[in-house]
């Protein structure tokens, strides 16, 4: 555990055990979703791969029993709360099942397809702007949902097309002869993994995929095939953007790296590893923190604070023998981390010993970047005039 000591304090970030719980019969914990006007409440999706699922909300105030408690034929793989609406829930489950929750009432079974994410966002629909949901999965589409009417419309198909090898040769039917194949493209689909809405433009839609690449999407439109941004080598598992800087955002894949982020400069401004090898599955920049950012694989969770160091976390959370970590999420307070593990236990952390806020948020940040750029002074400055435009 590292501390850093400014002006007498010590801040060691650490984490306390708040509550933990844990719904028998349920299966690992695939997603956790926070609400937003009601910090007590989360969602947790669970639910092992071809397995029966569970969606669970639970209440701070009683975490021994769920609030609500659906059960569903297939695992969930994501949820969503509504801001216009916060007693709905968005979720989706491995066979492709499209759920719209109420308090209430049951489910809505909407359509079959592999989804393996699922958000809320403000659409125009040239008569009234209202919160509809995007889903994204192994289908390489793009699909928006008017949960008022259970439709779907295809707003993005994320193909591309490959190249063939120049040694590539295809048999002509009909003949015994060996042809070179020139002029012709094989087309793919990206998969997608996870989406993450951009915070200026409500239109714009990044999508991270397993094929390595970053796509940015737009709900209006898409002209043509999405031009895929390099961002790992291997799978890029999910995409978050900065709450205190919207041009700032981090990616985490399965090479064990997490990456931050300018809008608009190509190289990574800072890459976030430990000694483990294991996949980055979660990645968080703190509500309250904007230098604060959690990791998480299966062995370990870490609380990184970029303004003090990029080299090593400040805490390790390691996960008890038997057990490894899923996923994790922050309350809106930024105080509370709320953890999922594979046998379906929800844990509720406390950040202890934490610095004080920063006033001024996009200073304390660049500050950040400056420190971590102190060797690249070009690109430094690009990052600061992206940033102070």
């Amino acid at each position: 555990m590292n501390t850093i000591s400014i002006s007498g304090k010590v801040f060691k970030y650490t984490l306390r055990i708040l509550w933990k719980t844990k719904e028998p019969g349920t299966g690992g914990v695939n997603n956790i979703s926070t609400l937003v006007l009601n910090r007590n409440l989360i969602a947790v999706g669970y639910g092992d791969r071809g397995k029966d699922g569970t969606i669970c909300v639970w209440n701070s105030k009683n975490p021994r029993t769920p609030e609500k408690k659906i059960m569903l034929q297939h695992a969930v793989t994501s949820t969503s709360f509504s801001k216009e609406n916060p007693h709905w829930l968005a979720a989706v489950t491995e066979a492709g099942d499209v759920l719209i929750v109420d308090v209430g009432p049951s489910v809505t079974n909407v359509m079959k397809n592999p989804y393996w994410d699922v958000a809320w966002f403000l659409h125009n629909n040239l008569e009234q702007v209202k919160e509809n949901v995007v889903t994204v999965g192994d289908s390489g589409q793009v699909l928006l949902w008017d949960p008022h009417v259970c439709s779907s419309n295809e707003i993005g198909n994320l193909v591309y097309s490959k190249i063939p090898h120049d040694n590539m040769f295809i048999h002509k039917h009909g003949s015994n002869s060996l042809m070179r194949r020139e002029k012709n493209f094989m087309q793919s689909k990206f998969q997608a993994a996870a989406i993450d809405l951009d915070p200026i433009d409500p239109k714009t839609i990044y999508v991270s995929t397993t094929q390595g690449s970053l796509l940015v999407c737009t709900t209006s439109k898409i002209l043509g095939p999405p031009s895929p941004f390099p961002a790992h080598r291997g799978a890029v598992l999910g995409v978050k953007h900065s709450p205190a800087l919207p041009l700032v955002y981090l990616t985490h894949g399965s090479d064990a790296k997490t990456f931050i982020w300018v809008h608009g400069v190509k190289p990574p401004i800072a890459s976030l590893t430990t000694d483990s090898l294991d996949p980055v599955l979660c990645a968080l920049w703190s509500p309250s923190h904007c230098s604060v950012i959690l990791t998480l694989n299966r062995k370990t969770i870490c609380i990184w604070d970029i303004r003090r160091s990029d080299l090593d976390p400040m805490t390790i959370l390691f996960a008890e023998e038997g057990i490894h970590f899923c996923t994790a999420d922050f309350n809106q307070s930024g105080t509370v981390v709320f953890v999922g593990c594979s046998d379906g236990t929800v844990t509720a952390y406390n950040l202890h010993e934490m610095p004080h806020l920063p006033y001024l948020q996009k200073n304390h940040l660049l500050a950040a970047f400056k420190k971590i750029l102190w060797r690249n002074k070009t690109l430094y400055d690009e990052v600061s005039f992206v940033l102070n435009r």
